[in-house]
């Protein structure tokens, strides 16, 4: 019973310390631990990683307070998490940055993820109060199976850059993964399909 009840407080602590206080997402440690684990399994295949960063929030905080952003960062956090499944993984590494692992998920699939959070978190956040939508722009890149998975963050968070750059409010693509304009992989497919079943 003794061991038992240890072993609890053990795993509560060990959740506590791994995922962000404000929003429950994965914190930085809690990602870089779960992720090692996950993407050495090869049948966790494809992997994608996606790097999102909320557009001008430095603003929010300075005109509407601390307290205000925080409501807006769990809110994204809450419509990031409604957007994957329970195999993928969801981090906030700090300020507004959030980092994804998708699991059994190509560029593609990870491209119409990274899209739907996008437009979900403009289109079901309540304006601010100067009445401008939410916005997030978003960096997507392949993690191929025994490489480095930081670079694979970083690529990711290269392509984030790109899309600061070209406007923000958008996904951007590594250019080194194809992103099929026609038609889907079989694996988009499936984690389209385990999404609304």
């Amino acid at each position: 019973m003794l061991i038992a009840s240890m072993r609890e407080v053990m795993e509560t602590l060990r959740d506590e310390r791994n995922h962000d206080m404000l929003t429950g997402v994965l914190n930085r440690r809690g990602f870089w631990e779960e992720a090692e684990m996950l993407t050495s399994d090869r049948k966790a295949q494809p992997v994608s990683i996606v790097v999102a960063d909320l557009d001008h929030f430095k603003r929010v905080n300075d005109e509407w307070g601390h307290e205000y952003g925080d409501n807006v960062l769990k809110s994204v956090a809450a419509v990031m998490q409604a957007s994957i499944r329970g195999t993928d993984l969801a981090a906030r590494f700090g300020g507004e940055e959030f980092v994804l692992l998708l699991a059994y998920a190509d560029i593609e699939a990870a491209q119409r993820v990274a899209q739907r959070i996008r437009v979900g978190i403009s289109e079901s956040l309540p304006p601010l109060p100067d009445g401008r939508r939410v916005t997030l722009s978003l960096g997507v890149a392949a993690y191929p199976f025994g490489s480095d998975l930081r670079e694979s963050v970083m690529q990711a968070d290269r392509q984030l850059f790109r899309a600061k750059e070209a406007g923000r409010d958008q996904v951007v693509v590594s250019p080194h993964d194809h992103v099929a304009e026609a038609s889907a992989s079989s694996a988009g497919k499936v984690y389209s399909k385990q999404m609304s079943g």
